[in-house]
């Protein structure tokens, strides 16, 4: 029709238009259509949602949400209780002792959503079928079970509980641990004694307070069979260098990348801070030493950027702050863990704090951020924050400005549980906070950083065109490309909170594509 649609160039032809064959059109660069939610801007990046539309990605700002468990029994003992998470079945479960009959309750949580949109459902009281005194609850990602560790008159007794798929619970049988154990406080911690590989035969680590002489604290190790059965596989044996029945505050790790038994706490006596270890591999390998005076609530913390164990305490002698200090393994000989050497102080926080009273965990490693979160209880206006710091391979710690990340506006009580969700990627703090006049109820808050509404998942290209809501939206998909600007060719672009570009990942980590040149992007996503 006298209009030009095809012409020779130097490097071949050019072809104006679509191109047919035998009427029927050749396939060009991938694209669907979708309706669009909310307006969308030409060469967008967008997501698309459940309901089948597309939208605009954008930022979601750090928030929590919190989700109330309500109060457990009007004979609640709030101040005994502990937080797992399960990973097989993903739930969070509230564990805790009803005061008036000793009764071993909890209740089952179900997260959902994500960021401002997360919640948790919860079920009605479950009774284990067992009765407790002091204990300490901890899930066991090798064997999938629940691992509860209590005092039973001068017994440590151990019990295996499993998660079913239909919420129910069955509750292993009563296994005796060690005898001549102190019944007392929270002198009985519970933690992961396994190498990265799953291999070693140690793998959960169980402190306790000996009930004779200088009631020293003692430690062993144990196995979860898949029958819900325990195997001791050795106990009574002493932490080296705690000389002192006066000892308060337990907390035991293992240190996974070096496979050391870590164990701290503080005596009563002097205000010590001390801290215990144990070589995993070699039975003479074990010491002891000072970390703070003046040092409570220590928690020992794995670094895996460094392979060192990081200790964070409140400070009684800088007015309770709180501190971190980083300690470096040396060896004698082979990988043998034999002494450890401490950095100066970081200061974590800047005025007085509390963490949940000392009870539970109170830090957590973010496997997705690599950030290390604690919660806490700022003293000056009892309103509760999650703060992180980061370590680096040469052991320099950066720390988070300010309070950091706003929980609850009021103190939150003994067993908070500072825990990161594999699957929601979002840290949660578990916890028992005083609604009203020491009105106390179980909650459970779900925090996350600045985000952003897409996903690996929902990511799904860029809009071809500008769109408002209701339109029909066509939208470049991979292998597509998009115009951009400002592009360096053949560097991969990530998408950022906002639905712009960058070279650098953003949480999480979305890849838009490959920049072909300056002003075009092929989209891979």
């Amino acid at each position: 029709n006298n209009v030009k649609r095809l012409e020779t160039t130097t490097t071949g032809i050019n072809v104006i238009g679509a191109i047919n064959v035998n009427g029927t059109a050749l396939s060009s660069a991938p694209t669907i259509t979708a309706t669009a939610s909310g307006t969308i801007a030409a060469n967008g990046a967008v997501n698309l949602k459940s309901d089948g539309k597309v939208q605009a990605v954008t930022a979601v700002s750090a928030g929590t949400t919190e989700s109330l468990a309500g109060a457990t029994d009007p004979n609640e003992e709030w101040h005994r209780t502990r937080w797992t998470y399960d990973t097989e079945r993903k739930k969070i479960i509230h564990w805790w002792r009803d005061e008036s009959n000793g009764d071993f309750e909890c209740r089952v949580g179900t997260p959902s959503g994500s960021a401002a949109s997360a919640s948790v459902s919860w079920s009605s009281i479950i009774d284990t079928g067992f009765n407790i005194v002091h204990f300490d609850a901890y899930f066991d990602p090798q064997s999938k079970r629940h691992l509860i560790v209590y005092h039973d008159s001068s017994n440590i007794k151990l019990r295996a509980i499993q998660l079913n798929s239909n919420g129910t619970l069955t509750v292993g049988s009563e296994y005796s641990f060690a005898s001549n154990a102190a019944n007392g406080g929270q002198q009985v911690t519970a933690t992961r004694a396994y190498g990265t590989s799953g291999t070693a035969t140690r793998q959960i680590l169980i402190v306790y307070r000996y009930n004779s002489g200088s009631r020293k604290p003692y430690f062993g190790f144990c196995k979860v069979n898949s029958d819900n059965t325990i195997s001791n596989i050795n106990s009574d044996n002493q932490m080296p260098g705690q000389n002192s029945s006066s000892w308060g505050n337990y907390a035991s790790r293992w240190d996974h990348n070096n496979e050391v038994a870590v164990f701290v706490a503080t005596n009563g006596q002097n205000d010590q801070l001390r801290m215990s270890w144990h070589r995993g591999k070699y039975d003479d390998q074990k010491g002891a030493t000072n970390v703070h005076t003046g040092g409570y609530n220590g928690m020992p913390i794995p670094i895996d950027e460094s392979n060192a164990i990081g200790v964070c305490y409140r400070d009684n002698s800088d007015s309770g702050k709180l501190k971190l200090r980083i300690g470096t393994w040396s060896t004698s000989s082979g990988d043998e863990a034999s002494s450890v050497s401490f950095s100066s102080e970081y200061e974590l926080t800047s005025t007085a704090a509390t963490v949940g009273s000392g009870w539970g965990t109170w830090v957590a490693r973010d496997e997705e951020t690599n950030r290390y979160y604690f919660a806490y209880t700022k003293t000056s206006n009892s309103t509760s924050y999650l703060k992180y710091f980061t370590v680096d391979a040469s052991n320099s710690v950066s720390i988070e400005s300010g309070d950091g990340l706003l929980i609850k506006n009021n103190d939150i009580f003994r067993g908070s549980e500072v825990i990161y969700t594999e699957d929601l990627k979002q840290m949660m703090v578990g916890c028992v906070i005083d609604t009203n006049s020491s009105d106390y109820e179980s909650a459970a808050f779900i925090a996350y950083g600045d985000t952003t509404s897409a996903t690996n998942d929902n990511f799904i290209g860029f809009s071809s065109a500008a769109y408002s809501d209701g339109d029909t939206a066509t939208i470049n998909v991979v292998g597509n490309t998009t115009t951009q600007s400002s592009l360096t060719p053949a560097s991969t672009y990530y998408v950022q909170h906002n639905g712009s570009l960058a070279t650098t990942p953003a949480n999480p980590s979305i890849v838009a594509g490959k920049a072909l040149s300056s002003t075009k992007l092929l989209i891979k996503g």
